[in-house]
């Protein structure tokens, strides 16, 4: 179970999630990068995790 922390950038504004908002994601190999990726943006805006769909929010690796 290796972790590894990244940083994302959000490139595409949906539903109160801000177009350029940066997160800490914490990718563990036990877990989906798309689970991984959603509690590092839940985690920074407050957002739960079940609204957040990143199809429509398009996040990058920076």
């Amino acid at each position: 179970m290796a972790k590894e922390i990244v940083y994302y950038e959000v490139t595409n504004s949906f539903n109160g999630i801000l177009k350029g908002t940066r997160f800490k994601v914490t990718k563990d190999s036990s877990k989906h990068i798309d689970a991984c990726i959603k509690e590092g943006l839940a985690e920074e805006t407050g957002v739960s995790t079940n609204k957040i769909n990143l199809s429509m929010l398009k996040c990058v690796e920076i």
